[in-house]
C-alpha cells in the first residue's frame, strides 16, 4: 500500500562515474533540489561508504516507557511515541546529508557499476545504474534481485526527464519505507491521511502549488509542518470529524462562557494552536485566534484543512 512519508526534505543523491566531465554535467543538471556527492571511483565510493552514517540514524523516534505497569512482562511493549519528534528534524542541520539514492554508471575501470551496487546493499539508499545498450541485460538481471531499484541508458533520448523522474520517485519511496513502520504504530489507534488514496493525491497537487521542498508529520491528525522553496513555514492543519469530536468532548467544559464553540461543532472551522502545542497551553479567552475555516476534502472520510501562514 502507498503512503505518504511522515517527513521528508532534500536529501543526497550519490553520484558515481568515472567520467569527470559527465559529473561535473550531473551536478549542474540534478543539483538543484539534492546535494549531489561524486565520486570518480568505485573504491573511493565503497571507501567512504564504509564510515558513512545515515544522519536519521542518530534520532530515536520510538521509547520504552520503563515506568509502565506492564514493563517487563514478556508479551507486552510499552511504547511511547512523540509525534512532535518529527517536526524536531527540521532544525537538524546535517538532515540533508542523508543519502537517500546512488546513482552508478555502469562501465568503470575499477569494479562495473553492477558489481558496486552489490557490494553497497548494506546502504539503504535506492541505486540507478547507467548503461548503454549492450549492458541491458545485466541491469535487467540486477533489477530482478533488487540490487538495483531502476535503469536507465545513457544515450536514450529522453534520459534525463527520465533520470529525474526516477531520483524524485525514488527518494520519496526512501522516506516512504523509512516512516512506514511509524505510520503503522500511529494507525493502530486511528487511520491517518497519510495511507488515504484521495488525501496523497491531493497533498501531492497541494505540495506543487505551494512549492513545499519538505514537510513533517505533527500530530496524530496528519497535520504537517511545511517549508516552501524560500524556507518559508507554515501548517496544513487537518482534522477528521472524529478527531473534532473528540476535542470538543475533551475542551466544551473547559472554555469560558464568551468562547463560542458553534463554527467548531457545525465544521465551518477548526482549532489548531500550534505545531506541539495542545488547546490547555492557551487562556480559553485567546481560543477563537486559534480557529480557522477550512475547506473539506472527501476521502476515505472527511478531512478538514487549513493552511495557517
Amino acid at each position: 500500500m502507498k503512503a505518504l512519508p511522515l517527513f521528508y526534505y532534500p536529501s543526497t543523491w550519490l553520484w558515481v562515474d568515472d567520467d569527470k566531465t559527465a559529473l561535473n554535467t550531473m551536478k549542474l543538471v540534478f543539483g538543484e533540489k539534492n546535494a549531489i556527492l561524486p565520486f570518480q571511483s568505485a573504491r573511493q565510493c565503497l571507501d567512504y561508504l564504509s564510515t558513512y552514517k545515515s544522519p536519521l540514524s542518530q534520532h530515536s523516534f520510538l521509547k520504552s516507557i520503563t515506568d509502565h505497569e506492564n514493563y517487563g512482562i514478556l508479551q507486552k511493549t510499552p511504547i511511547d511515541f512523540d509525534v512532535t519528534a518529527l517536526s524536531n528534524l527540521v532544525e537538524d542541520s546535517k538532515r540533508h546529508e542523508e543519502i537517500t539514492v546512488m546513482v552508478i554508471d555502469y562501465h568503470m575501470p575499477e569494479m562495473d557499476g553492477f558489481a558496486l551496487a552489490e557490494a553497497a546493499q548494506n546502504i539503504p539508499a535506492k541505486k540507478i545504474l547507467l548503461t548503454g545498450k549492450a549492458q541491458e541485460s545485466e541491469a535487467i538481471i540486477g533489477f530482478n534481485r533488487n540490487l538495483i531499484q531502476r535503469f536507465v541508458q545513457k544515450a536514450e533520448e529522453k534520459m534525463t526527464a527520465k533520470l529525474t523522474s526516477y531520483l524524485e520517485e525514488l527518494t520519496v519511496q526512501y522516506f516512504e519505507k523509512l516512516t512506514f513502520p511509524l505510520l503503522s504504530y500511529l494507525e493502530a489507534e486511528a487511520v491517518l491521511p497519510q495511507s488515504d488514496p484521495v488525501f496523497i493525491k491531493f497533498f501531492e497537487s497541494y505540495q506543487k502549488e505551494n512549492n513545499i521542498k519538505e514537510y513533517y508529520l505533527i500530530d496524530k491528525q496528519g497535520s504537517l509542518l511545511c517549508v516552501d522553496s524560500q524556507n518559508n513555514r507554515f501548517c496544513l492543519a487537518i482534522q477528521s470529524s472524529p478527531g473534532i469530536d473528540n476535542w470538543l468532548s475533551l475542551y466544551t467544559d473547559e472554555t469560558s462562557p464568551d468562547v463560542n464553540l458553534t463554527p467548531i461543532k457545525e465544521r465551518k472551522k477548526i482549532p489548531f494552536f500550534g505545531a506541539g502545542k495542545e488547546a490547555w497551553q492557551v487562556e480559553t479567552d485567546k481560543w477563537p485566534q486559534h480557529f480557522y475555516e477550512c475547506s473539506i476534502l472527501e476521502g476515505r472520510q472527511k478531512y478538514f484543512w487549513a493552511t495557517i501562514k
